[in-house]
């Protein structure tokens, strides 16, 4: 099991956008320079039509503009870090929730108040290569959430028919609970998309956990062979209307039926499109 992300092949390509809106003329006749920033994207293909892709600004020494911070602020700066480091933990355990193909929710909890995350990582890996060691095939993607008591628990997205009995018997052999007193749960997700279900598991990311040290790969566990090869594409030559429009023909190109774009920060300075 890992929670962390391993080393995955990247296709780096240069493309130069075309132009969707001519440019504006000023009182001379003359056309003045267009806008445009230098953009890197980032191209999933998850396969079944299944597609995200993510851009970002970067100035030309190749850096991420972030022009909302200030660089003698330290506060600020950790704070920064902070947001960006749990964005990409939601990230990383929604996309592989896509790989896998989710279509079911288990949770694992305790009678006990279990307020230890450490020991709660431990029994869940445990739990994994136990299940794994009777079902070979068993993957999963998992959010530790901290309850309002202070007990740990962990919703887990798993895929296909589950062996209800072998769930139970492990996870309480582990935990040292003999009784059967709602420790776990399955619960299908109808009608959801595997994307659907990596956004409702991501969001348990950090939860309950504000007032700790936020190492949030440490919040979330996945199954391993559940990365995705990344294309990275230098965009240059167009705005963000242009780069988001390459974005959804990039996913409608993978076979979605239909692609979302959006865009997030100061001057949408982050974006992209997604086929869920």
């Amino acid at each position: 099991m890992s929670s962390s992300g391993a080393s995955v092949s990247r296709e780096v390509t240069a493309v130069v956008l075309v132009p969707v809106r001519p440019g504006v003329v000023d009182h001379h006749g003359n056309e003045k320079k267009r806008r445009s920033w230098h953009y890197v994207a980032k191209v999933k293909d998850f396969g079944n039509g299944q597609c995200s892709v993510r851009y970002s600004v970067r100035s030309e020494l190749g850096q991420v503009h972030d022009m909302g911070l200030s660089a003698a602020d330290s506060l600020r700066r950790l704070a920064d870090q902070e947001a960006r480091t749990l964005r990409r933990a939601k990230r990383v355990c929604a996309d592989r929730c896509v790989a896998l193909g989710a279509d079911m929710l288990l949770t694992l909890t305790y009678k006990r108040n279990e307020e230890s995350l450490t020991a709660s990582c431990d029994h869940v890996a445990k739990f994994v290569a136990a299940i794994r060691a009777r079902v070979p095939e068993w993957k999963m993607v998992g959010a530790a959430e901290r309850q309002k008591r202070g007990a740990v628990h962990w919703h887990l997205a798993v895929k296909g028919w589950q062996k209800l009995d072998l769930l139970w018997d492990t996870w309480l052999r582990i935990i040292g609970e003999p009784v059967r007193e709602q420790q776990v749960n399955l619960k299908e997700f109808k009608g959801r998309s595997a994307g659907a279900i990596g956004r409702y598991i991501a969001k348990y990311i950090g939860k309950g956990f504000e007032d700790e040290r936020p190492r949030y790969g440490h919040h979330y566990k996945t199954s391993r062979g559940l990365e995705v090869a990344e294309r990275v594409y230098h965009l240059d030559g167009g705005t963000t209307v242009e780069v988001l429009a390459w974005c959804r023909g990039a996913v409608i190109a993978a076979g979605a039926a239909d692609a979302f774009t959006w865009t997030a920060g100061k001057y949408a300075m982050t974006g992209g499109a997604r086929s869920w």
